[in-house]
């Protein structure tokens, strides 16, 4: 009895002196998987939807009638329908719309292409049209708060007609976008341009990045870690060249020709679309290496690649035929076996699909 009570003593001694750390710890239970979900818009009988799914095509769900989904972040997605810029925010499993500008103007309206919402979800960019006397078209890119105390927001100073496709970088500090003198070609001397999204109240200085030449560029992405921006110009080729270029302008590349450039998440590979088929290609960031041709359907055309995450898997959409009048379906297939491809939309009149964060 002495020695069981000795022996019970002694271990209850190591555990108030603090000794207990040397004892196994059970490993932390693991975070809940949350399945990855996509945004897509579809049309039907009572006109245009956004939807959102789980990356296989289950759970399928209309969160906003009549609109054009865009890039979502942090829980919100901003959109257009009609006269009137929305953003909805996911909160407790419900989507909650709020009214944040409305376009008095007329003869104005949303280019719902270039709608986006900033990563942290504070800011929302987008173009308005018009049409003048001077010029057929002109456009203009804004920036406005996501809460909708800012309103119309501030337009950039770019001393030309036509600016269009408006791309946050990651950390939410600069947007990139085209702009060009001549709105009836696109731009003869289009430039890319960055601009601080500092500040709602004045006009945004803003400086030209890269020359893209002419009828270009209608597709920009930036890096992971802010420092540069991929683009394409269709100046020459039925593709065009895809380029990589410094924020600050410095260090311009051709890395490939094709069209459609979004970065990894990890900054090592950029998806693109090319070839007489129209599939999604990679290729190294820095153009070394040759392309890989991730989805060789032939038959079949594959655009707007987006790369999920946690760069598992890329997002695309796959149309049977012309885009515009042709069925489409958004598809995810993985990086690493690109074998798995999975459905995650209906087939119909699907127009570009975006990972929900």
């Amino acid at each position: 009895m002495r020695v069981r009570s000795f022996l019970i003593t002694g271990c209850m001694a190591l555990v108030l002196c603090g000794c207990s750390d040397k004892l196994p710890q059970a490993p932390p239970d693991p975070p809940p998987s949350v399945p990855a979900r996509v945004l897509y818009t579809t049309s039907g009988p009572g006109g245009a939807s956004i939807m959102v799914a789980d990356a296989d095509g289950s759970n399928r769900q209309a969160i906003a009638r009549g609109a054009l989904a865009a890039r979502a972040s942090s829980g919100r997605i901003a959109y257009s329908r009609g006269d009137s810029l929305f953003v909805a925010t996911l909160a407790n499993g419900v989507w909650g719309e709020r009214l944040i500008t409305v376009l008095t103007e007329e003869g104005h309206y949303f280019d719902r292409m270039t709608i986006a919402i900033s990563p942290d979800g504070r800011l929302v960019t987008f173009t308005t049209t018009y049409n003048d006397f001077l010029n057929p078209m002109v456009r203009r890119t804004y920036l406005t708060l996501a809460d909708g105390s800012s309103g119309l927001g501030a337009p950039f100073l770019v001393p030309v007609a036509y600016e269009t496709t408006p791309v946050f970088s990651p950390d939410s500090r600069s947007l990139a976008f085209y702009a060009s003198d001549d709105p009836t070609t696109f731009g003869s001397s289009g430039q890319v341009y960055v601009a601080s999204t500092d500040g709602l109240t004045a006009l945004k200085p803003v400086a030209p990045v890269a020359e893209v030449g002419n009828d270009a560029s209608m597709w920009l992405d930036w890096s992971p870690d802010n420092k540069k921006i991929v683009y394409y110009s269709i100046a020459s080729g039925d593709y065009g060249s895809i380029y990589t270029v410094g924020a600050d302008g410095a260090g311009r590349k051709n890395i490939a020709a094709g069209g459609y450039p979004v970065w990894s998440p990890d900054g090592k590979k950029i998806a693109y679309i090319s070839g007489a088929n129209v599939d999604i290609l990679m290729i190294n960031a820095d153009g070394s290496g040759a392309p890989e041709n991730i989805t060789n359907t032939p038959g079949s055309m594959e655009l707007y690649p987006q790369w999920s995450p946690d760069g598992r898997q890329i997002l695309y959409v796959s149309y049977l035929g012309d885009p515009e009048h042709g069925p489409g379906t958004a598809r995810v297939i993985s990086v690493a076996n690109t074998s798995d491809v999975k459905n995650a939309s209906e087939t119909g009149e699907i127009f570009k699909a975006y990972w929900l964060p």
